[in-house]
């Protein structure tokens, strides 16, 4: 989930709003940052990444519309994730954030769709808790 581009990788969007992510350890929601979204996925920005392979539940709120006199709209997102990437700060790279990549569990449609108007109109989503 870096900046390296891939032909198989969905487009995104940059973000830096605030996830609510399950931690079945503690057994409660923790805060985090968003780098970015898109229809597959997500990065949390964070200096302790879960182990790949983890599956967590994550809930934020997308944000779209408010465009040329548009009504602002709010889609509260549910979902089930799977760690597949992850950057400790150790591995960090120069200007890099620590993090994890979320991989998204069966996404809804509605979202998907919401997701991908987000990023064709070119609006920051703002997953908030």
């Amino acid at each position: 989930m870096n900046d390296e581009k891939s032909p198989n990788r969905d487009p995104r969007i940059a973000n830096l709003d605030v996830i609510q992510v399950w931690d079945e350890k503690e057994g409660r929601f923790n805060s985090a940052h968003t780098d970015n979204i898109s229809r597959s996925g997500l990065f949390i920005l964070t200096r302790d990444p879960l182990p790949i392979g983890n599956e967590v539940r994550v809930k934020f709120i997308l944000v779209s519309g408010g465009r040329h006199g548009s009504d602002i709209e709010l889609q509260p997102v549910d979902v089930r994730g799977k760690v597949v990437h992850r950057v400790t700060e150790q591995e960090a790279a120069p200007g890099m954030n620590p993090g994890m990549g979320i991989s998204f569990i069966d996404l809804p449609e509605d979202v998907l769709q919401t997701i991908d108007k987000i990023i064709t109109s070119g609006l920051e989503p703002s997953p908030t808790s």
